[in-house]
């Protein structure tokens, strides 16, 4: 039987937090393409979350968290100032 070491623990805890946040990232990437957000998005400027759901006809609470997930993961971007999102021009090409 090994001892336990502190920073392998360590690591492995990083390492499975960074899996699982990427598969969470995944998952609302999908939710993005199933409810064509990132496709609504591609033709806005920066829009309020509000704005983003009306356009894409959704419920406007689901539309917030979905755009939060997807600026914390740093595919979208956000603007403190006006609350607004925005899909980046290079992102565009690969969502």
């Amino acid at each position: 039987m090994t001892n336990f070491n502190n920073q392998e623990a360590e690591d492995f805890a990083e390492k499975t937090l960074t899996m699982l946040n990427g598969a969470m990232l995944g998952i609302m990437m999908s939710i993005g393409h199933r409810t064509n957000l990132f496709e609504t998005m591609a033709h806005m400027e920066a829009s309020t979350s509000q704005e983003i759901a009306e356009t894409a006809g959704l419920n406007e609470r689901y539309v917030r968290e979905w755009l939060s997930a997807m600026a914390s993961g740093g595919v979208v971007e956000y603007n403190v100032v006006g609350h607004v999102f925005q899909l980046p021009v290079t992102s565009r090409q690969v969502v």
